[in-house]
């Protein structure tokens, strides 16, 4: 299967805008309108200016993990990469951004569930990130909005997301295969004081990333090296209970889960709260034209955002989902925005 493209022959501009990783899609001529809204509070980690490279300058262990928006850019390139194919991965992964000791999981033929990941080391940290939808089985594991018990944490868990890392190939449970990996670049590249481990992913990878964060912080190798997990348009995935959870894993004082939503990005919104589904980590919401980041937005903010009016008619919430969008601004745009605002 071509990067990004989907094996069916939907019609409507959900499936097209998601045919292809946005860097890769046609621009569709936009216009938004919207206030401006206010800063953010709590303001993230600011780097000063865009990296020349992703990875470049990645900061492994901010102060107090808090949100760096360097390393978000980093890490949201990393999820666009993760939709290309197992040789593009390598070239780039290596190749351009120095990465080292690549993995590489269902890229191919395999013989369980669609679902793609890779993981790498670099100086002083890993990166593993998760590939989003590309295809028709994805969104059917979507629809399964019930709930399984034998999810991390002993939590429940959304069933189709479990299914995307508890499925097996070649035997063996797709997160065995992700954690022994993990395990083994540490011990590979790992230093005195060890890699910190970044877990992301956009979309339903942004799902996986959250279930096999969790699945790592029940690991007694690997729980003190979790320093990061990053989502951009990610789904719920799991109840209170894993929420509260997770987020009692991490060090007192620390935040390890930063998730971002673009304005109307309707994927960061299903399943729905009222189905007892919960997100996890801090919510950094990036607002109108300017996308101007903030936390934990008040539900002006969102309002001003859901009733803008478009006059072309065209959907926001597909383009909001994109990791690029231009003229809209994707995810990987709204945070190169911030950047630039804060130099």
């Amino acid at each position: 299967m071509k990067p990004g493209s989907l094996s069916h022959g939907s019609s409507t501009a959900w499936g097209k805008a998601l045919r292809r990783p946005a860097a890769l899609q046609p621009h569709l001529p936009h216009v938004r309108t919207p206030p401006t809204p206010r800063r953010a509070h709590c303001p993230p980690i600011r780097c000063g200016q865009v990296p020349k490279t992703p990875f470049e300058g990645f900061v492994a262990r901010p102060p107090n993990s808090e949100l760096h928006l360097g390393n978000a850019w980093s890490l949201a390139h990393a999820c666009e990469l993760s939709y290309l194919t197992q040789d593009e991965v390598r070239s780039i992964a290596e190749g351009r951004w120095g990465l080292k000791g690549l993995l590489c999981y269902g890229y191919g033929d395999n013989d369980g569930p669609d679902t793609q990941c890779f993981a790498a080391a670099g100086p002083d940290f890993i990166v593993v990130a998760f590939r989003g939808t590309t295809s028709i089985t994805d969104w059917v594991r979507d629809l399964k909005v019930w709930k399984l018990p034998d999810g991390p944490l002993g939590c429940e868990a959304h069933a189709g997301f479990l299914e995307g890392v508890q499925g097996k190939w070649k035997g063996r449970s797709i997160i065995d295969s992700v954690l022994q990996g993990v395990r083994d670049l540490e011990r590979q590249y790992g230093k005195e004081e060890g890699l910190a481990i970044y877990v992301t992913g956009h979309s339903l990878g942004g799902a996986l990333a959250t279930l096999a964060a969790a699945y790592m912080l029940e690991d007694p190798e690997l729980r003190d090296k979790v320093a990061g997990h990053y989502t951009f348009g990610s789904p719920r995935v799991a109840g209170p209970r894993f929420k509260k959870r997770f987020e009692a894993l991490a060090p007192a004082g620390r935040a390890l889960a930063h998730r971002f939503q673009n304005r109307e990005d309707v994927v960061s919104k299903v399943p729905a709260w009222w189905r007892a589904y919960d997100h996890v980590g801090r919510w950094w919401y990036l607002a109108g034209d300017d996308q101007v980041l903030m936390r934990n937005p008040d539900l002006w903010t969102r309002l001003r955002d859901i009733i803008d009016i478009d006059w072309d008619f065209q959907p926001d919430f597909v383009y909001d989902h994109q990791l690029r969008a231009e003229g809209t601004g994707g995810y990987i745009d709204g945070i190169e925005k911030n950047i630039v605002r804060s130099a």
